[in-house]
Protein backbone atom coordinates (compact mmCIF):
# COMPACT_ATOMS: atom_id res chain seq x y z
CA UNK A 1 0.00 0.00 0.00
CA UNK A 2 1.34 3.47 -0.76
CA UNK A 3 2.19 6.24 1.41
CA UNK A 4 -0.59 9.02 2.26
CA UNK A 5 -0.10 12.07 2.20
CA UNK A 6 -0.36 13.03 5.84
CA UNK A 7 2.85 10.10 6.14
CA UNK A 8 5.21 12.11 3.55
CA UNK A 9 4.56 15.77 5.36
CA UNK A 10 5.73 13.83 8.79
CA UNK A 11 9.36 13.89 8.79
CA UNK A 12 11.95 11.98 11.28
CA UNK A 13 14.40 13.75 13.03
CA UNK A 14 17.20 12.99 11.04
CA UNK A 15 15.92 14.21 7.92
CA UNK A 16 15.40 17.34 9.18
CA UNK A 17 18.72 17.29 10.32
CA UNK A 18 19.71 16.67 7.09
CA UNK A 19 17.93 19.29 5.50
CA UNK A 20 19.39 21.79 7.63
CA UNK A 21 22.85 21.06 7.47
CA UNK A 22 22.38 21.46 3.39
CA UNK A 23 20.19 24.56 3.61
CA UNK A 24 23.63 26.16 5.95
CA UNK A 25 25.98 24.37 3.39
CA UNK A 26 24.46 26.17 0.78
CA UNK A 27 24.39 29.20 2.30
CA UNK A 28 27.93 29.24 3.24
CA UNK A 29 28.97 28.50 -0.35
CA UNK A 30 26.69 31.47 -1.67
CA UNK A 31 28.20 33.51 0.72
CA UNK A 32 31.99 32.68 -0.24
CA UNK A 33 31.10 33.41 -3.48
CA UNK A 34 29.52 36.78 -3.16
CA UNK A 35 32.77 37.41 -0.84
CA UNK A 36 34.92 36.02 -3.81
CA UNK A 37 32.86 38.06 -6.00
CA UNK A 38 33.55 41.04 -4.10
CA UNK A 39 37.63 41.11 -3.51
CA UNK A 40 37.68 40.90 -7.25
CA UNK A 41 36.16 43.57 -8.39
CA UNK A 42 36.58 46.08 -5.43
CA UNK A 43 40.18 45.42 -4.86
CA UNK A 44 42.65 46.55 -2.09
CA UNK A 45 41.79 49.79 -0.74
CA UNK A 46 45.16 49.80 0.68
CA UNK A 47 48.63 49.32 -1.02
CA UNK A 48 49.93 45.72 0.17
CA UNK A 49 53.62 47.38 -0.34
CA UNK A 50 54.21 50.72 1.45
CA UNK A 51 55.99 53.23 -0.79
CA UNK A 52 59.05 54.49 1.41
CA UNK A 53 58.32 58.10 -0.02
CA UNK A 54 55.36 58.26 1.97
CA UNK A 55 56.71 57.53 5.09
CA UNK A 56 59.92 59.34 5.18
CA UNK A 57 60.94 60.84 8.47
CA UNK A 58 61.41 64.53 8.96
CA UNK A 59 64.64 65.00 10.68
CA UNK A 60 65.51 68.21 12.81
CA UNK A 61 69.00 68.05 11.29
CA UNK A 62 70.68 66.86 8.25
CA UNK A 63 71.96 63.91 7.73
CA UNK A 64 75.56 62.88 7.39
CA UNK A 65 77.16 59.41 5.67
CA UNK A 66 80.10 58.07 7.42
CA UNK A 67 82.44 58.80 4.86
CA UNK A 68 81.54 62.68 5.50
CA UNK A 69 81.35 62.27 9.43
CA UNK A 70 84.96 60.59 9.14
CA UNK A 71 86.13 63.17 6.78
CA UNK A 72 84.67 66.03 9.25
CA UNK A 73 86.31 63.78 12.26
CA UNK A 74 90.04 63.93 10.37
CA UNK A 75 89.79 67.37 9.92
CA UNK A 76 88.94 67.84 13.76
CA UNK A 77 86.09 70.95 13.27
CA UNK A 78 83.34 68.66 14.23
CA UNK A 79 82.07 67.43 18.18
CA UNK A 80 80.56 64.31 18.27
CA UNK A 81 77.90 63.46 20.66
CA UNK A 82 77.36 59.64 21.50
CA UNK A 83 73.40 59.97 21.81
CA UNK A 84 72.90 55.99 23.68
CA UNK A 85 71.84 55.25 27.24
CA UNK A 86 74.37 53.60 28.81
CA UNK A 87 74.26 49.41 28.80
CA UNK A 88 76.00 46.38 28.04
CA UNK A 89 76.01 47.31 24.63
CA UNK A 90 77.36 50.73 24.54
CA UNK A 91 80.95 49.60 25.80
CA UNK A 92 83.26 51.81 22.21
CA UNK A 93 82.20 54.90 20.74
CA UNK A 94 83.71 57.56 18.75
CA UNK A 95 87.10 59.16 20.21
CA UNK A 96 86.78 62.10 21.90
CA UNK A 97 82.75 62.06 21.87
CA UNK A 98 80.62 63.60 24.79
CA UNK A 99 77.61 61.88 26.04
CA UNK A 100 74.34 63.69 26.02
CA UNK A 101 71.52 60.93 26.71
CA UNK A 102 67.36 61.88 26.31
CA UNK A 103 67.08 60.47 29.98
CA UNK A 104 69.08 62.78 31.50
CA UNK A 105 69.68 65.83 28.76
CA UNK A 106 69.24 68.74 31.25
CA UNK A 107 72.03 66.73 33.33
CA UNK A 108 74.37 65.76 30.55
CA UNK A 109 74.27 69.52 29.37
CA UNK A 110 75.34 71.16 32.98
CA UNK A 111 78.10 68.98 32.96
CA UNK A 112 79.20 69.68 29.73
CA UNK A 113 78.35 73.68 29.90
CA UNK A 114 81.94 74.71 29.84
CA UNK A 115 82.60 72.99 26.91
CA UNK A 116 80.11 73.02 24.56
CA UNK A 117 79.08 76.36 22.76
CA UNK A 118 76.32 77.02 20.59
CA UNK A 119 78.90 77.68 17.68
CA UNK A 120 80.07 74.50 17.75
CA UNK A 121 79.47 72.44 15.01
CA UNK A 122 77.96 69.06 16.42
CA UNK A 123 77.58 65.56 14.90
CA UNK A 124 75.11 63.38 16.85
CA UNK A 125 75.27 59.48 16.68
CA UNK A 126 73.21 56.33 18.51
CA UNK A 127 72.09 52.65 17.42
CA UNK A 128 71.58 53.23 14.06
CA UNK A 129 67.82 54.38 14.27
CA UNK A 130 68.30 57.80 14.69
CA UNK A 131 64.82 58.34 16.45
CA UNK A 132 66.90 59.37 19.92
CA UNK A 133 69.67 61.28 17.88
CA UNK A 134 66.93 63.40 16.62
CA UNK A 135 65.27 64.18 19.62
CA UNK A 136 68.77 65.54 20.63
CA UNK A 137 69.04 67.03 17.43
CA UNK A 138 66.04 68.79 18.01
CA UNK A 139 66.48 69.92 21.72
CA UNK A 140 70.26 70.99 21.05
CA UNK A 141 68.62 73.09 18.50
CA UNK A 142 66.18 74.61 20.38
CA UNK A 143 69.07 75.62 22.91
CA UNK A 144 70.64 77.61 20.36
CA UNK A 145 72.80 75.42 18.90
CA UNK A 146 71.95 75.43 15.02
CA UNK A 147 75.22 73.06 13.67
CA UNK A 148 73.59 70.29 14.57
CA UNK A 149 73.78 67.06 11.99
CA UNK A 150 72.61 63.44 12.38
CA UNK A 151 75.24 60.41 11.66
CA UNK A 152 73.12 58.12 9.41
CA UNK A 153 73.55 54.60 10.61
CA UNK A 154 75.09 55.71 14.33
CA UNK A 155 77.96 53.78 15.24
CA UNK A 156 77.35 50.73 13.56
CA UNK A 157 77.87 52.51 10.20
CA UNK A 158 81.22 54.40 11.49
CA UNK A 159 83.17 50.97 12.50
CA UNK A 160 81.66 49.63 8.64
CA UNK A 161 83.61 53.03 7.29
CA UNK A 162 86.69 52.12 9.06
CA UNK A 163 86.29 54.55 11.60
CA UNK A 164 87.70 54.34 14.95
CA UNK A 165 86.42 53.27 18.42
CA UNK A 166 87.53 53.57 22.04
CA UNK A 167 86.24 52.53 25.40
CA UNK A 168 83.28 54.74 26.10
CA UNK A 169 83.99 56.88 29.31
CA UNK A 170 80.82 57.28 32.25
CA UNK A 171 79.10 60.44 31.26
CA UNK A 172 80.42 62.73 33.66
CA UNK A 173 78.04 63.69 36.62
CA UNK A 174 77.34 67.36 37.46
Amino acid sequence: MGRSWSQAAQSSPGNTLATAARQALLLLAISVALTAGRWALVGPRLALKADPADYEMEYAAPLLDAAQARRFYDEGVHLFIDTREAGPETVETIPGAFVIRAGSFDDDMLALLDTLVPEDKLILFGDGSLAVANNIASRLIARGYPEVSLLKGGLGAWRAAGGPTSPRQPAVAP
